[in-house]
């Protein structure tokens, strides 16, 4: 819901502000939540998702969709790689969409969570990416 409701977005980034302002605000990217952040003033995150298919407008497609969780190791890293060398998620029309993403998820509760993580990382190192904590990243 923060994603897209800027309120909602602002009041996490005030709370996680109010904690430690040093902490960094992982954000679905081109999201509410990535602009409070920026608007805040806090290190950011911009994050994208190994496992899962893109609305036209950049926000995740509904899990009560069909298919929109991706379960095949070799689509999920073709999808990665693309997502961190070129800066592009791709929508489940075939939209693409600009987006800068430091920071990927799997979701773990699917049971291909493991195979595709492992997957997707095998190919961002092939792909000559540097897969490194978020804390080593230099995010300030």
């Amino acid at each position: 819901m923060a994603a897209e409701n800027v309120d909602l977005a602002l009041a996490i980034g005030r709370a996680m502000k109010a904690v430690d302002p040093k902490l960094i605000f992982v954000a679905l990217a081109g999201s509410e939540m990535e602009r409070a952040a920026e608007k805040l003033g806090l290190p950011l995150a911009r994050e994208g998702f190994v496992d899962r298919l893109y609305d036209d407008d950049g926000n995740l497609a509904s899990r009560k969709i069909p298919g929109t969780v991706i379960h095949d190791p070799a689509v999920a890293s073709e999808r990665v790689v693309r997502m961190v060398l070129d800066g592009e998620i791709v929508t489940m029309s075939g939209k693409r969409i600009k987006r800068q993403v430091e920071s990927l998820c799997v979701h773990g509760d699917e049971p291909t969570a493991v195979t595709v993580a492992k997957a997707a990382r095998a190919a961002l190192e092939k792909a000559g990416v540097q897969v490194v904590p978020l804390t080593e990243m230099g995010i300030a």
